[in-house]
């Protein structure tokens, strides 16, 4: 058969035919689908037979290949002929089929179709104004610029695979056997999950959603998506929908749902609601409040809502802090306004110990366990019951607000201060339980160094290396970069690395480095850009994660992601996450705590670094520098509750006795 394109060469490579390992749908050896025939009439018309397969066929089966596609397409074309000449066997004379069977056995004279426009790209070429012409008008004109004869063969060789097709294709029913449409494995697969109809894979599909591919064994998220595809397009057909959830990615349809929630404003409204949307009555608005000064403040704020917003604002430029203290202030304020009917201004020592019960105590209408955005009507400020030290935190936010609208000339005093004096209040203490033993740690990296070596395995060992061997913060981690490491001379021994980090309130320390650390660091670059990843000056590299879907002003859009191939903090804590599940799983012969290491997490590593380095009898002011602790109090936890030197020295006290 004559086609204008250059001349392909179908050689049969060995092995598997290409696609054979992604197909979908059946290639119509036995039944004709409506995708078969809009295929071959794409062809037949002139149009490139790559984009037509990719338009009425991808759904069916994946591949690229031309060889593939053209057989496929011989393929189709010799089963239409075998089929139309069976079924012309069984017409009455007057409905016979011959004609048109003879026209398709004969080899067509393809003119390839012109690659065309869009619509608005005509318009915007031929410098047309959309307002002056009608939908319809604008069409015609396209139709007539655009217009191209068919050949007498092509034209004819089209009639025909209409006349033919009208007879053979039939659309798939509900009741129609899976089998009878999807390829022979893909159905016995939804055969084992129940799966026998397409009414019962619709059903499936509706009742899953978009991770329905879960259920069936070996079939993943595209031949999955391919699927979806197919049964979206015969929706008329069958007369059953595919339903939103189920068509589109989670990620995505959260996007969505954001993005909408944005066009509409949220009015300000009086109740348990964001600080974005409160709106406060002026009986509670604090413009009178007990403890105003009634003189001009540096926030130029005239309420306690503009008070507060002003303070927060100082923060804009440390978003972990601001996000910290505004979810604080936020529950702070509404407590006032609802559970005390005071404003801020006038709330007195004696209520500021009153919200220190109701955080002890937090009531079920302040709860909310799921996380709803926060214009949902469920929305509430607290998730659960607050641990003691949470606790504590959110006292001491609510005092420096406080403190912060005093110095500012709003306030006359701070209340809070009493509570923080003359109280028991939980006192802040670092869980040293929290971190690895020995024998655990010995544990996890040999089963770091088990692991099949690749990339990804050379990067988790780096992490536990890094965090155990410097004790630092994964924040400071994952901000890090190569060229904050650097080489000084040691007065009379052999010279040292340094890596500069910043931490806390952006205090820059430097903390030595062991030089097999700094080995695997290059050998993890070096592993990283053997497989392509996009180069980055940070000292942990990640692969470029691919686009995803945000919520804009204007609907969704795909964020393109930075291509500085950067492990964030949450990728740190992702990675060793997961690692400490695998190991997990094989602890229990080593005789150590499953649970234990399921727990584990990044700042356990950080406090185990604290904790062998006081077994290590390093000096805790070195201690202190080297985690970057404010205030020695807080490192020497790690020295006063070594309870294995403990246990043993009274021990062997009691031995002695005996």
């Amino acid at each position: 058969m004559a086609v204008a394109d250059n001349p392909v060469s179908l050689t049969r490579r060995r092995g598997r035919p290409v696609g054979a390992g992604s197909r979908v749908l059946q290639t119509g050896d036995g039944v004709l689908g409506l995708h078969h025939l809009a295929f071959l009439r794409s062809w037949l018309q002139g149009l490139d037979v790559k984009w037509a397969w990719e338009r009425y066929m991808a759904f069916a089966q994946a591949s690229s290949d031309l060889r593939h596609i053209e057989h496929t397409r011989r393929q189709l074309l010799a089963t239409v002929l075998r089929l139309g000449h069976q079924l012309n066997l069984t017409l009455p004379p007057e409905r016979q089929i011959s004609r048109a069977l003879n026209v398709l056995s004969k080899e067509p004279v393809v003119v390839p179709a012109k690659v065309q426009p869009s619509l608005d790209e005509f318009i915007q070429l031929q410098g047309l104004d959309p307002d002056m012409y009608s939908e319809a008008e604008l069409l015609e004109l396209y139709q007539e610029h655009y217009a191209t004869p068919e050949t007498d063969s092509s034209s004819a060789h089209v009639q025909a695979l209409n006349q033919v097709g009208a007879l053979l294709a039939t659309p798939p029913s509900p009741a129609d056997p899976v089998s009878r449409w999807l390829d022979e494995g893909l159905a016995a697969k939804l055969r084992g999950v129940g799966v026998i109809s397409v009414a019962n894979l619709i059903d499936l599909i509706n009742l899953d959603g978009y991770r329905w591919f879960r259920r069936v064994p070996r079939l993943g998220e595209v031949r999955a998506g391919r699927i979806v595809a197919w049964l979206d397009s015969l929706e008329d057909a069958l007369g059953s929908a595919i339903v939103e959830t189920a068509r589109t990615p989670p990620q995505r349809l959260h996007a969505a749902q954001t993005a909408a929630l944005r066009m509409i404003e949220d009015a300000p409204r009086f109740g348990i609601v964001p600080l974005d949307v409160l709106l406060v009555p002026s009986s509670l608005s604090g413009a009178h409040g007990v403890f105003r000064t009634r003189m001009p403040n540096t926030l130029g704020a005239h309420d306690d809502l503009g008070a507060v917003r002003a303070w927060l604002n100082k923060y804009r430029e440390r978003p972990h802090t601001l996000r910290s203290y505004r979810k604080e202030v936020e529950r702070f304020l509404l407590w006032c306004l609802h559970e005390q009917r005071k404003p801020l201004s006038s709330i007195d020592a004696n209520d500021c110990q009153a919200y220190r019960d109701f955080l002890q105590h937090i009531p079920a209408p302040w709860l909310n366990s799921r996380r709803l955005p926060p214009g949902h009507d469920g929305w509430r400020p607290f998730r659960t019951q607050l641990e003691p030290g949470s606790q504590r935190l959110a006292l001491v936010i609510v005092q420096a607000m406080f403190e912060g609208l005093r110095d500012a000339g709003y306030l006359a005093a701070n209340p809070m201060r009493a509570v923080m004096t003359g109280f028991n209040l939980p006192a802040a203490r670092i869980n040293v339980d929290r971190s690895f033993t020995a024998r655990e740690w010995d544990f996890l990296m040999a089963c770091a160094e088990s692991e099949a070596p690749s990339p990804r395995q050379q990067r988790v060992q780096l992490l536990l290396e890094l965090l155990v061997a410097m004790g630092l913060r994964v924040d400071e981690l994952a901000k890090a970069n190569l060229a904050d490491l650097h080489r000084v001379e040691v007065q009379g021994e052999a010279d040292a690395w340094l890596l500069v980090v910043t931490g806390k309130r952006r205090k820059q320390r430097e903390v030595p480095m062991p030089d097999h650390v700094v080995a695997l660091i290059h050998a993890h670059h070096a592993a990283f850009d053997a497989m392509g990843a996009p180069p980055s000056p940070a000292l942990i590299r990640a692969l470029a994660r691919p686009p995803r879907w945000v919520a804009t002003d204007d609907g969704i859009e795909l964020d393109a992601p930075p291509q500085q191939g950067r492990l964030g903090p949450a990728g740190i804590y992702t990675c060793l996450k997961r690692f400490f599940q695998r190991a997990a799983l094989h602890c229990a012969s080593a005789g150590l705590d499953p649970d234990r290491l399921r727990r584990g997490s990044t700042h356990w590593l950080r406090h185990t670094f604290g904790r062998q380095a006081a077994a290590d009898a390093v000096p805790v002011e070195i201690i202190q520098q080297a985690l970057g602790h404010a205030s020695l109090a807080t490192t020497t936890i790690y020295t006063t509750t070594e309870r294995d030197r403990m246990i043993r020295a009274l021990r062997g006290r009691s031995k002695r006795r005996d």
